[in-house]
């Protein structure tokens, strides 16, 4: 839900907002500081939250929804985290449990930093796309919206997952949709929506939709 202007007008005796975690751009920031209401952010704070959550849709995933039907393991495969920050740190410290082997992109990180959160250091996207589940957690920022894209989503390698625990605006949901009719093995899990679901839908199917998509 976004905290617009209405709201701010509504809640007259309003005095903080508290954002259980880093993100503030469903709070219209301008529209508090107009109505004298404090904002504030939690980053880290729900960071092991987001990662045991992405570990769960991975599982739930790969064992296709519990269906019944033979599923695949997660033990050993390789992760690809975009941007090494809280949340990236909470899901390489869980991926020990699986034997993965974590790979991360951060440009503003040296290679000594992400290999002491335990990463192997990457330079391009291109090169973490070949990772077999590749999560993203990095801000909407104009060096970031929409570049999840068909050419570097159809880099992974059979099987593969992607996760976006971030933000929506950062991965292209018409490459979604393109990449999704030619690889039906690729799964996609969203924590964060995705505004074209209908149009998935009528593309690939509701139960392909299922398989693919979390």
């Amino acid at each position: 839900d976004k905290l617009d202007e209405e709201f701010f007008d509504r809640a007259k005796n309003l005095k903080v907002v508290v954002r259980a975690g880093a993100g503030v751009d469903t709070i219209d920031l301008a529209a508090a500081s107009k109505h004298n209401v404090i904002v504030e952010n939690t980053p880290g704070q729900n960071a092991n939250a987001v990662a045991e959550m992405v570990f769960g849709l991975l599982i739930a995933m790969k064992r296709n929804h519990f269906d019944g039907s033979s599923g695949r393991e997660i033990r050993g495969s390789t992760l690809g985290l975009y941007g090494c920050g809280n949340v990236s740190r909470a899901m390489i410290d869980v991926s020990k449990g699986f034997a993965m082997k974590c790979f991360a992109v951060d440009p503003f990180l040296s290679d000594e930093q992400i290999k002491a959160c335990g990463a192997e250091p990457l330079h391009d996207l291109k090169d973490l796309f070949k990772c077999d589940i590749v999560s993203l957690h990095v801000p909407a920022t104009p060096q970031t919206i929409n570049s999840i894209n068909e050419d570097l989503i159809s880099l992974m390698p059979k099987n593969g997952v992607l996760v976006d625990a971030a933000r929506h605006e950062v991965v292209d949901e018409d490459s979604i949709i393109s990449v999704f009719q030619k690889r039906p093995d690729l799964g996609y899990i969203s924590d964060v929506g995705f505004n074209k679901m209908d149009e998935l839908r009528e593309k690939i199917g509701p139960d392909q939709m299922k398989k693919q998509l979390i």
